[in-house]
């Protein structure tokens, strides 16, 4: 082969190899994440507090991991998977009034105590 010819073949293998590549997709992982914790309002424990681990997903629905409720002592534990090309994207939303009822009067007082919390 002369030199022209085996530039040619090999820019034309190495645009094949490109192709092929490309073309193969990227590695479907599976992968988990678990969060435990105790949630106290005041001084005493959060019980029946709803919480929630998801995957943040910039494109498309979020994944649901798990969801429950504190026990009454106000601890949870969640734990989930998922399977994702890139490295999931965890949070942990808790949805709480945390004394709620003190504050109704207050207007000023409302704004402090949120509903929902992401984590």
């Amino acid at each position: 082969l002369g030199i022209g010819k085996a530039m040619k073949l090999a820019l034309l293998c190495g645009l094949a190899l490109l192709a092929l590549a490309s073309a193969v997709p990227y590695p479907i992982r599976q992968q988990s994440y678990a969060v435990k914790g105790r949630l106290i309002c005041g001084d005493e424990p959060a019980a029946n507090v709803k919480v929630r681990l998801y995957d943040e997903d910039d494109l498309g629905i979020d994944d649901d991991l798990e969801e429950g409720h504190t026990d009454e002592d106000g601890r949870f534990e969640l734990k989930g998977n998922t399977r994702e090309w890139t490295p999931i994207d965890p949070r942990l939303k808790i949805y709480h009034s945390c004394a709620m009822d003190a504050y109704r009067d207050t207007l000023a007082n409302w704004a402090d105590c949120q509903r929902e919390w992401i984590m």
